[in-house]
């Protein structure tokens, strides 16, 4: 039996429904089918967050209030384009004495943000460089609501930064559907709104499916972007996801058009160490601006993650 069955065979264990058939009412009683219910949604959104997690996918790492620094290497290639890197760190820290309410985060990177024009294997949303605090007035698998308040820079402009973030997660027999809604302010680019709508579920044993719509809209752009992703995670071992993805997006202005579309594969593992990680990235971008010819490109990144988390020391 290899890692993957033995692992999957114990969290299948972890939450099976058995035990209520010897519980006061049994299983087809009112009770028992609530617990079967409320078991079945607890394995679905677990097992959703730990492919986040694995990932640090910004649907789970923006809502970890916890102390935990992220080292990032990105090396980045695409044709007819220079090839970049980008070194980057991210600090979080949980104040002590608030009740797990107030986290300080800074987060720098060592070069401008990479071109992304033609599109990369994941969006780079929010990546500039700041510093500042964030206020969690809820965060559940259910709800999450926080504040945060940073120093922030902004088309090569640094300014004062506030972003509220809403979640609120539904789940639909063995599907979950997901709300985030983000509103910021940036005394440089002024208002900013974020919407993102993602509906998901377990395939089998080793699948998860999430397709994504969100639509961005900028005070100091005319028109609004939106964009629609299908992707697949594919749990190969415990130390091995597998993603795939296919992502369009959209402007309204100056003409409705499709800016890019991207299919490519994500191999992220772990190595050597519990905290280590490298990804290796292809794809192949079909931007309007080379009136749609694939454009192929590759991104490589090596990780280190220290503290509290579930892939931290």
């Amino acid at each position: 039996m290899t890692t993957k069955h033995i692992i999957l065979t114990a969290c299948l264990l972890a939450v099976s429904p058995l035990p209520l058939l010897a519980a006061d009412g049994g299983l087809f009683s009112a009770e028992g089918v609530d617990r079967l219910h409320a078991e079945i949604t607890d394995r679905v959104t677990r097992s959703a967050a730990w492919l986040d997690a694995f990932f640090v996918d910004p649907v789970y790492d923006e809502e970890q209030n916890d102390t935990r620094v992220r080292l990032r290497l990105d090396f980045f290639a695409e044709r007819g384009e220079s090839p970049e890197t980008d070194l980057r760190v991210d600090l979080r820290l949980q104040l002590p004495g608030t009740r797990e309410r107030w986290s300080l985060f800074v987060s720098g990177d060592g070069a401008e943000e990479l071109d992304t024009e033609h599109g990369t294997p994941e969006r780079r949303m929010d990546e500039a460089s700041s510093i500042g605090l964030s206020y969690f007035l809820a965060n559940d698998a259910f709800r999450s609501f926080s504040v945060s308040g940073s120093i922030k820079r902004r088309d090569g402009e640094y300014g004062l930064f506030v972003q509220p973030r809403y979640r609120r997660l539904w789940e639909m027999g063995d599907w979950n559907t997901r709300f985030t809604q983000k509103i910021g302010y940036h005394t440089e680019t002024r208002f900013e709104t974020e919407s993102r709508l993602d509906v998901e579920r377990l395939l089998g044993d080793d699948l998860f499916f999430r397709v994504t719509g969100e639509v961005d809209w900028e005070e100091e752009q005319p028109g609004i972007e939106y964009a629609s992703e299908m992707m697949l995670r594919q749990l190969l071992d415990a130390d091995s996801v597998l993603s795939y993805r296919w992502y369009n997006q959209f402007e309204t202005q100056p003409e409705h058009a499709l800016v890019v579309a991207v299919v490519g594969a994500t191999l992220r593992k772990r190595f050597w160490r519990r905290w280590m990680f490298y990804e290796i990235a292809p794809y192949v971008a079909f931007p309007d601006d080379r009136d749609y010819r694939a454009t192929p490109g590759m991104q490589l990144r090596f990780e280190m993650l220290f503290g509290r988390g579930e892939f931290g020391l």
